[in-house]
């Protein structure tokens, strides 16, 4: 309900949600200034959405979701909810805008692009999308290029990833890849 700290004390507002045992935060003041308000999708299926955000000093964040196919390692497909779009209202000097999220893009469906009011982000990953290869387990969802095109141009950002040291015995196998000893 409440957190304190160096005297200051920042409350938390919360009500039952429509899946027992659970609850939605509905507001957040802190010590000194105005709220953040939180909205939830309750009305219909898929229940408790985050759906809308409104900060303290005027602007709202509102979200909306789809259900989306990845397929992870392996050709199986796992079903998820997504976040979709975020719209941002104008408020002070920061403009309004809409960013729209597509997921399991390219020939591949190993992309995720973000289109931006001002530039288009594309996130290339490891071990995703309709031509699985075989390889380490750790890899799997790991980003190995960013392209960012906007006005200015394009900037590319290629990523290379090394394991870390054994932090267990354990093996683990998802779809086509396998790590012995984690």
């Amino acid at each position: 309900r409440s957190m304190s700290y160096l005297g200051r004390t920042w409350t938390y507002t919360q009500v039952a949600s429509n899946s027992v045992g659970f609850s939605h935060l509905t507001r957040v003041q802190p010590p000194v200034g105005p709220a953040w308000a939180y909205g939830y999708q309750t009305a219909v299926n898929p229940r408790n959405e985050l759906n809308s955000m409104d900060a303290p000093h005027g602007g709202r964040i509102e979200y909306g979701y789809s259900t989306v196919n990845f397929n992870l390692g392996s050709p199986v497909q796992v079903t998820s909810r997504s976040v979709t779009s975020r719209t941002v209202s104008s408020v002070r000097d920061v403009p309004a805008g809409t960013w729209s999220y597509q997921y399991a893009q390219g020939g591949s469906r190993n992309q995720s692009i973000i289109t931006a009011p001002c530039n288009t982000t594309t996130y290339t990953f490891q071990g995703v999308g309709n031509h699985p290869t075989q390889g380490n387990v750790w890899r799997i969802g790991l980003p190995v290029n960013v392209t960012v095109t906007g006005t200015g141009g394009t900037q590319v950002e290629e990523l290379t990833w090394i394991p870390s040291v054994r932090i267990s015995m354990d093996d683990e196998t998802v779809g086509f890849n396998h790590d012995s000893d984690i």
